[in-house]
């Protein structure tokens, strides 16, 4: 039976993730970068979001050593601070327009995406040490709320950006986050200790440091084919994700021939693959709990693998479309919380931190990677044919990350930790 402390832990859990999830609604700011005085081509408009979401993974590493270091209330500061300063500096546009990719590239790429990277491991630690079981359905909710962010905060910041403009509305998201991250962590603080007084993160610092310098990452992680064969894996199939989260709209205009008087369904397809993104998180987490990390994870490949063969090239359907996105997107959705019980499966708890650290860094590669090679093999093209080709070269990719997949094992790593 779960305590209420812990119910409390889990709902400022899914809180801090439904603020962090705001990062995905960049497609809000982009039309009015276009505009003057800005005037952004619209090829580089993208580019502060692919920034971002890089040092999102690169800051998942750092966060994670730093959270045995220094404590999680600190981590969860610093992280809070960052968000707020990118979101400042990202308000500074309208002082040099000519700036403006530099200046967003900065603010929002290194920045936001360092600061979100920060805070976002701590969820997701907390879990693993405090719970002993249901731990991919807690994992589940909790991330529920990094999916949900998008559908209630892009019009949020839609109305913000038309009502006081983009600057004044950078600096007004960069002031609520910074407030509300900040009371969530020290919220989160004095449930923990309420809950568990020798929370490892949280009371122990002289004892972590110590254990952190008995276990360095080339013994337990980067020595062993089993972490590159997860890392691989995890790139391909966020990538995966990444890709047809960026084109959405488009195959939903392309393929599904949703144009003109039709576009808001267009728009719509895209709310349905967050939808999908969302909900089925803890559906997936489930999976985990009942069959295991590892062949939860075969399940989710072959959902897409079923989606790029088969549903995709046939999405001229309006149902067909809507479905299949809503599968795709919780696809996407079941890798954050598959893949870190993966990792506690192949490495055990005692390093979990270290060594999801080091994986999320799949995630900046893949996420920035293969939706470029995706726009590369469709090259522009509009039609059916060039669509399916892209579909099948993913397919391709995660075929690829199946039979990876097929050689992950826990053996001598679970036994190092």
């Amino acid at each position: 039976m779960m305590s209420h402390q812990l119910r409390w832990i889990l709902v400022i859990g899914f809180l801090i993730n439904f603020v962090l999830g705001s990062v995905l609604v960049w497609s809000v700011f982009r039309p009015p970068l276009h505009e003057p005085p800005y005037n952004t081509p619209t090829s580089f408009s993208t580019l502060p979001y692919s920034i971002s979401v890089l040092f999102f993974g690169l800051a998942m590493m750092l966060a994670s050593k730093l959270l045995l270091r220094i404590g999680l209330i600190r981590v969860s500061f610093k992280g809070s601070v960052l968000i707020g300063l990118g979101y400042l500096i990202c308000s500074t546009i309208s002082f040099s327009p000519s700036l403006t990719i530099l200046v967003l590239s900065v603010g929002f790429g290194i920045v936001v995406g360092f600061g979100t990277g920060l805070i976002y491991i701590i969820p997701i630690a907390m879990i693993n040490r405090l719970m002993s079981g249901n731990k991919g359905f807690a994992l589940g909710f909790v991330l529920m709320g990094f999916g949900l962010s998008a559908l209630l905060t892009a019009p949020l910041s839609d109305v913000l950006i038309k009502t006081l403009g983009i600057s004044f509305a950078f600096l007004t998201l960069g002031i609520v986050y910074l407030a509300i991250l900040s009371f969530l962590s020290f919220a989160l603080k004095r449930l923990i200790i309420t809950y568990r007084p020798d929370f490892l993160c949280l009371n122990s610092e002289a004892r972590l440091h110590n254990e952190a310098s008995e276990n360095p990452l080339s013994k337990t992680l980067l020595r062993k084919r089993t972490f590159y064969l997860t890392w691989v894996t995890y790139a391909i199939g966020i990538g995966i994700g990444h890709a047809i989260i960026a084109f959405a709209k488009l195959i939903a205009i392309d393929i599904g021939g949703l144009k003109g008087d039709l576009d808001y369904l267009a728009t719509y397809a895209v709310s349905i693959l967050a939808i999908g993104n969302t909900v089925l998180r803890p559906f997936y987490g489930m999976i985990a709990d009942n069959a295991g990390p590892k062949h939860a994870l075969i399940i989710v490949q072959l959902v897409q693998l079923l989606c790029l063969t088969i549903l995709l090239p046939i999405s001229n359907n309006l149902p067909i479309l809507y479905l299949t996105l809503f599968l795709m997107g919780g696809t996407y959705g079941a890798y954050f919380v598959v893949m870190p019980l993966l990792t506690s499966f192949l490495y055990g708890g005692r390093y979990f931190e270290q060594n999801y650290g080091v994986l999320f860094t799949a995630y900046g590669v893949g996420g920035v990677s293969i939706p470029m090679f995706f726009s590369v093999i469709l090259n522009n093209r509009s039609d059916i044919n060039g669509y399916i080709q892209s579909f099948y070269s993913l397919a391709v990719l995660i075929i690829l990350a199946l039979i990876l997949t097929q050689f992950i094992k826990p053996s001598l790593e679970n036994t190092t930790n």
